[in-house]
């Protein structure tokens, strides 16, 4: 009786320390899976992954097959994926739960002109000082930012093909937001403050 008891308080003390170290080193690595679309929203598919570095310069691209990658330690990583005749997209991307999706925007590869195309626009309202426009792509990495003139305008260049959001950023967060294509053909390009409002810390 005695041995019985002796294995069962063996079993409550070490068993749960066996489980929670289990635990604890499946809870910090991770599945990755890396997607690619164009820049204009077509789905490409799982790119190649010639780069997927940590802070450590192990570089970790060997895992990933047809895009998906297990046992992926938490971390940062730098990312390089590419697929033929697309420009590859290099960015940084967070390795900190158990399953993480990557989305990769890839540009159809073709030289830029000598002078890339150039988005003018206007923020129509009362700016608030210290604000400033962003535009963000929606399926690219690419994120670039304008300071807003006296008479609300704003100049964004080179620029490549594609989708993307244009921001309107002040202290107390997104002032106003609108959806826009490059190459832009519209008319005069005005973003209205208190239009398509995205509510920021108050």
């Amino acid at each position: 009786m005695e041995i019985n008891v002796l294995a069962f308080c063996c079993m409550t003390v070490v068993l749960p320390a066996c489980l929670t170290a289990q635990a604890r080193s499946s809870s910090t690595s991770a599945k990755v899976e890396v997607v690619a679309f164009d820049s204009n929203g077509r789905f490409l598919g799982a790119p190649n992954v010639s780069l997927f570095e940590s802070d450590d310069h192990k570089n970790l691209a060997a895992k990933f097959h047809a895009g998906v990658a297990d046992g992926i330690p938490f971390g940062i990583y730098r990312i390089e994926g590419h697929l033929p005749a697309y420009s590859s997209e290099i960015r940084y991307v967070r390795v900190y739960q158990p399953h993480v999706a990557v989305v990769l925007g890839l540009t159809f590869s073709v030289e830029l002109p000598e002078v890339p195309p150039i988005l003018h626009g206007r923020v129509v309202g009362q700016v608030p000082p210290k604000s400033f426009v962003r535009l963000v792509g929606v399926y690219s990495n690419l994120s670039m930012e304008s300071a807003i003139g006296a008479d609300g305008e704003f100049n964004l260049g080179g620029l490549s093909d594609g989708r993307f959001l244009l921001l309107v950023v002040g202290q107390k967060g997104i002032l106003a937001s609108r959806a826009v294509s490059i190459p832009y053909t519209g008319p005069a390009l005005e973003v209205e403050l208190g239009r398509d409002q995205v509510v920021g810390p108050q």
